[in-house]
């Protein structure tokens, strides 16, 4: 299986969408880009092929993105679960990523490992969610799942957007192993010691609770990281708020 991939201009970013999106509304943010950018779909997303449940969700989305970076390397710009991407490759492929920027980057691994509270906190946010799933109620499931990260109702969304939402939401389960768990051990000792790129961590004001922790676990973690917070923006700042994401990318 292989990515659907589309680029804008000369492509020189390579970017990473969130869960339940597609490569395609990253757009704005790639003209609002000095060169540009390139972007793929991840498994199950957009005119990419259907997740394969017998592999691993997150290693496979590592893997196409490194396919993506076609042995060049160059600046990663990964949203939400796509930051998670962006940074297991920054790990595990670090001569591919010359600059490296995560908006609000869902890592729970790092507030399960560094920081307690913050991760029950969250865990008690998100049980409804986790239980609508366990009684494969996936419309329930994208209801609030979306509300809680999205902060608009479903039914407010255009039909056939909540019908393709709530299809999607075995791959939220499938992201847990990555972004929870910690398979691709990217929280192991040492590991985000070693990125010596630069980065950069982008959320909005109005984040989910979870996200300035986990922004505050990664700046104690990786050497040098930066974190910059846009006034009025939500989780979905890359789209509602391209223009000021650009501008703290490339200034």
């Amino acid at each position: 299986m292989s990515a659907y991939t589309q680029t804008w201009g000369a492509g020189a970013f390579l970017m990473i969408h969130c869960a339940l999106a597609h490569s395609g509304v990253l757009r704005p943010l790639s003209e609002a880009l000095p060169g540009g950018a390139r972007a793929f779909d991840l498994p199950g997303h957009g005119r990419s092929p259907a997740w394969d449940p017998s592999s691993d969700y997150s290693e496979t989305s590592v893997r196409w993105a490194r396919a993506a970076m076609g042995g060049r390397a160059g600046p990663v710009i990964g949203h939400s679960y796509g930051a998670t991407v962006a940074l297991r490759l920054a790990v595990e492929a670090p001569e591919l990523i010359t600059e490296l920027y995560l908006l609000e980057p869902v890592f729970f691994a790092a507030i399960r490992l560094h920081d307690r509270p913050a991760y029950v906190a969250y865990l008690a946010r998100f049980e409804p969610v986790q239980a609508a799933f366990v009684q494969n109620d996936l419309a329930r499931m994208a209801e609030l799942f979306t509300a809680m990260w999205d902060g608009a109702p479903l039914a407010e969304l255009p039909p056939r957007f909540q019908k393709q939402v709530t299809r999607q939401m075995p791959l939220i389960a499938a992201q847990f192993d990555g972004i929870d768990r910690d398979n691709g051990g990217v929280f192991a000792p040492g590991k985000l010691s070693r990125i010596d790129c630069p980065v950069t961590l982008i959320r909005g004001s109005e984040a989910e609770p979870s996200i300035p922790a986990i922004h505050d676990v990664l700046l104690s973690l990786i050497p040098g990281a930066r974190a910059h917070v846009i006034e009025g923006a939500g989780h979905m700042l890359p789209i509602t708020h391209h223009r000021e994401v650009a501008a703290l990318i490339r200034p």
